[in-house]
């Protein structure tokens, strides 16, 4: 067509130059006849014969200028034709475009516009003569920022995204305006603009749709109890989460972009931190390790991390990608608007979708006869190389029935959308969503199609499908309680651990209020309800909540709100941590520790006393026995006996509950030794308290000592008694258990195995949490003055620990209580319970052996000396081990017994002896002890029987011990 309206045009230009050549040959012809008829006829033929060929070559020329006349007419009749068929052309592709096309004056008025655009606006129709922001806005005035005034104003094509008005001026979506310029040829002003309107509602729904994933992945994020922090590349910090901030105490602005290992690796760790950072970078698989975080207190923190890195498709670490628009052909905009046929074909070229024109029947149906630019990029190849290619080269895997369906509605006059496959030239298949119709220009069909690569959608799609099934499997896994609630206060989630741990079946809380409110705490779920709503987030609350079946539990509560895509609060999400059982072992550890301190105290005090104590009863037994019957001070010196007694006993109470007392332990039947105890107890207690005793038949041996447990019994029996005044009944059980690991782990410093239980219960008065919690203590009681010391409790305790076993109580007030102590079990046969000894004659414990006395209290030492003088034996006294040792290697004769305290200053008594065995290898030793734990001591003295006398001790038990080892062979 271009090729006619050229050769049109150059006999255009023929034709005149052969015009003014034979009007110039006129006009000399005519001129020869003005001259011819100023002569005579001779004359005249003398003039006409030669100008005969004159007049023939005028007949010629008139004959070409009729021929030139009617070729001019011929072509331009030709040049005519094909405009319009050009015209109708370019209007095809204008009304078949699925865009919208929008064709405005510079004031605004509608020119033309597509069908597409109709069908958006089919409540403002029709469109053409109206002011644009009138028909497409709903506004009386001009808008006033726009891509179209920016065009009008700079001559620069603009894009912007508006939203899409439906009936009753209602936004029904969005819509992405690119204008063009569209220039005058002749004077290269602008006389109006071109709109080119995309429908990317869907795209906005998919953005606004994962962006409230987002949100919710950040909500997590932040809520978590473990520390999380994110690094570039290089080592620099690029955010952290909530947990990390307390743990650190830093805020994320203060770090943010700062190298990590310069603020939280410990100036010795630098270059090793930097040397595992470089590490990390290059490794794809998730690193453990355990290493030192140094807070902004300074202070040193232990972290086990586990690190890893997030890597693109190529292996590579994840990078930014932009994306924009290609503008180029703006500065094209003059030459491609001097014909309306370069107008459209710029907007066929420059289409960001792909558009491909086919052959809708025939044998060539579906050869490709037009294609712009994005539809050859698309498929891989150039413009020339996809022209004459078949439709069917680019979807091989379409099945014929298929094909020929989708070609039958089309020729029907259907206008088709579909999401298929189509394959690029290197082979590779991508997905393409394609709008497709018919289209006819002089009475010939095409099918026009417009595709579009769905590929980044449909990976979009993929990624927050992914993301969402993440998510929900990372929160249907998570061992804590989750749920998610809206600004109404209804329940929108419940995760299997909320079920496990509060009771509730996910379909029994949805679109429901929160059931686990306490009653006694719902002002307060409020007000934090609120504090959330504004915007606020909570960390580690630890607040009380209830179950299913009533019974409450300790929690911690992380919450974060949930916003939309506007910023707007949609509801929050809350992770609840159970720390009942913690806060339980917590509880227990506090109140060991504090038993601890208060035990080491009670023992220092009572080996100081115990010293005293020996000199207090030793001298005044001693006293006693040089003392006349009839003598006025003797009933005086009985009364300090009597003191210094129970000063022992007290001082005993002490040693028992600071678990430094000297035990005897055997294996102990216990029911044996309830039984006992039951007889003295009936006759103890009175009339109106019941006693009940059930013994296990077939219960396990318990490794003890006899008295120390009848002790115990006998305690907890007149507690029992004091909290039952107006009578009840007391009731004492044995049983064996076997303790699984969580229950060991609930008692505390117990191991998991076999143990015998004894329970001591009664249906007395009962305790609070507050009163249980100080029982076990020294001279703490609830009894008048008077009526009690406060170590019954403290001693029971003790002898329980120091036999390695554990004491449980419960109690509520009004409702008892119930003392429970773990023994562990053994196998082993019952011992030969010990004759009774009664004090007789010191006379008999004479003897004339050396004793070697070594002991740091002056007054204890000389008791002792005075006692074993006066009965015979040679005393040599040393005041510490250095002093002993030299009055070892001093003395000639032989020593026969070390007589040693086990604490002393500088060289203790153990030392001592193991100093002195191979000096005198028959050597014997008996120790001085007030500490339970020295015994234990003595194991690294070799083939050594260990012997040892308890302070304080009577002039008697001392000679007795010493008679006995002396006689013993050796």
């Amino acid at each position: 067509m271009a090729g006619n309206q050229m050769l049109a045009g150059k006999f255009k230009i023929v034709f005149v130059v052969i015009l003014i050549g034979l009007v110039s040959l006129t006009t000399d012809a005519a001129m020869e006849l003005m001259v011819l008829g100023q002569g005579s006829i001779g004359d005249s033929l003398q003039v006409l014969i030669p100008k005969y060929k004159l007049y023939s070559r005028m007949v010629l020329l008139l004959a070409i200028i009729a021929l030139g006349g009617f070729v001019y007419t011929y072509f331009d009749y030709v040049s005519l034709k094909e405009r319009n068929e050009g015209k109708r052309f370019q209007d095809s592709i204008f009304s078949s475009i699925q865009d919208g096309l929008c064709v405005l004056d510079p004031d605004f008025n509608i020119l033309r516009v597509n069908p597409t655009m109709e069908k958006w606006h089919a409540h403002a129709l029709p469109l053409v003569g109206k002011k644009c922001y009138e028909a497409f806005q709903g506004r009386s005035e001009p808008c006033e920022v726009c891509a179209s005034r920016r065009t009008l104003e700079t001559g620069e094509a603009a894009v912007e995204i508006v939203p899409k008005i439906g009936a009753n001026s209602k936004t029904v979506g969005w819509l992405e305006l690119y204008s063009f310029p569209l220039l005058d040829l002749d004077t290269g002003k602008i006389k109006g603009v071109i709109e080119y309107l995309r429908d990317i509602t869907a795209r906005k729904e998919a953005e606004e749709s994962l962006q409230k994933e987002k949100d919710f992945i950040d909500a997590l994020f932040q809520t978590v109890g473990a520390l999380v922090v994110v690094c570039d590349p290089q080592g620099r910090i690029v955010r952290f989460n909530q947990a990390f901030k307390e743990t650190t105490g830093y805020p994320l602005d203060e770090v943010r972009g700062r190298y990590y290992w310069d603020i939280f690796a410990m100036p010795e760790d630098l270059e090793k931190a930097k040397t595992r950072f470089r590490n990390l970078i290059t490794s794809s698989l998730p690193v453990t390790a355990q290493k030192c975080l140094v807070t902004k207190g300074g202070e040193h923190r232990l972290i086990a991390w586990s690190d890893t890195n997030l890597l693109n498709k190529e292996g590579k670490l994840e990078y930014l990608i932009s994306t924009g628009i290609d503008i180029t052909a703006r500065k094209k905009t003059e030459d491609l608007l001097r014909e309306s046929e370069k107008r459209y074909k710029m907007l066929f070229d420059s289409a960001p979708d792909a558009i491909l024109i086919m052959e809708a029947e025939g044998e060539n149906a579906g050869r490709i006869v037009a294609a712009n630019q994005a539809a050859a990029a698309m498929h891989g190849y150039t413009v020339p190389e996809i022209l004459d290619l078949n439709i069917a080269a680019l979807n091989p895997r379409a099945k014929a029935a298929s094909e020929s369906g989708r070609l039958s509605r089309i020729l029907a006059g259907e206008w088709i959308q579909e999401e298929i496959t189509h394959l690029r030239k290197d082979g590779a298949v991508f997905p393409v969503e394609i709008h497709a119709g018919l289209m006819e220009l002089e009475d010939h069909k095409y099918i026009l199609a417009f595709d579009r690569d769905i590929s980044e959608r449909k990976r979009g799609e993929e990624i927050l499908r992914e993301t969402h099934q993440t998510l929900q499997a990372l929160i249907q896994a998570a061992p804590l309680a989750i749920h998610v609630m809206n600004p109404e206060g209804k329940i929108q989630m419940w995760n299997p651990a909320a079920e496990r741990l509060f009771g509730w079946k996910e379909e029994e809380v949805l679109g429901r209020p929160l059931p686990t409110i306490p009653k006694d705490k719902v002002e307060e779920a409020k007000r934090l309800f609120k504090k959330v709503l504004t915007g606020e987030s909570l960390h580690g609350l630890e607040l009380q909540r209830c179950k299913k079946d009533g019974s409450l539990i300790d929690v911690s509560v992380f919450t974060a709100p949930l916003y939309d895509a506007h910023g707007q609060i949609t509801g929050f999400m809350s992770l609840n941590m159970d720390i009942t059982e913690s806060k339980r072992l917590k509880e227990q550890l506090l109140q060991s520790q504090k038993m601890e301190v208060v035990g080491r105290l009670a023992g220092g005090l009572a080996h100081d006393f115990n010293n005293l104590l020996t000199a207090i009863t030793g001298y005044s037994e001693l006293v006693l026995n040089f003392m006349d019957e009839d003598n006025p001070l003797r009933q005086d010196v009985a009364e300090i006996r009597k003191a210094g007694d129970r000063a022992a006993s007290l001082t005993r109470q002490l040693l028992a509950f600071s678990r430094k007392q000297v035990l005897q332990p055997k294996v102990l039947d216990l029911n044996k030794t309830v039984e006992s105890m039951g007889k003295m107890l009936k006759r103890l207690l009175p009339a109106d308290i019941d006693l009940v005793i059930s013994p296990d038949p077939n219960l396990g041996r318990v490794m003890a000592d006899p008295g120390q447990i009848e002790q115990v019994i006998m305690n907890l029996a007149i507690n029992a008694r004091d909290a039952m005044p107006q009578g009840g009944r007391l009731s004492i059980e044995t049983t064996n258990v076997d303790l699984e690991e969580f229950q060991a782990r609930r008692l505390m410093e117990v191991a998991s195995g076999p143990y015998v239980m004894l329970a001591v219960s009664d249906t007395g008065c009962g305790m609070d949490p507050e009163t249980r919690s100080h029982i076990f203590e020294p001279f703490f009681t609830t009894k008048e003055i008077g009526k009690g010391t406060g170590l019954g409790l403290s001693m029971v305790y003790g002898i329980v620990k120091q036999s390695g076993g554990h004491i449980s109580v419960r109690s509520q007030p009004g409702k008892g209580a119930t003392f429970k102590i773990y023994l562990p079990r053994i196998s082993g046969a019952l011992e030969p319970a010990a004759p009774q000894i009664f004090q007789e004659s010191t006379a008999k414990y004479r003897g004339q052996e050396t004793i070697l006395l070594v002991e740091d209290e002056a007054g204890v030492r000389q008791l002792v000396s005075t006692v074993l003088q006066r009965h015979g034996f040679t005393v040599l006294e040393a005041s510490h081990g250095g002093d002993a040792l030299d009055l070892s290697a001093k003395h000639q004769g032989p020593i026969h017994l070390v007589l040693t305290d086990m604490a002393m200053p500088g060289m203790g008594g153990q030392e001592l002896a193991q100093r002195l065995k191979p000096l005198h290898p028959d050597l014997k030793i008996l120790f001085l002890t007030g500490y339970a734990e020295h015994p234990d001591q003595l194991q690294d003295l070799p083939n050594q029987e260990i012997y040892y006398l308890e302070k304080p001790f009577e002039a008697h038990g001392l000679l007795q011990r010493v008679r006995e080892l002396l006689d013993a062979p050796a």
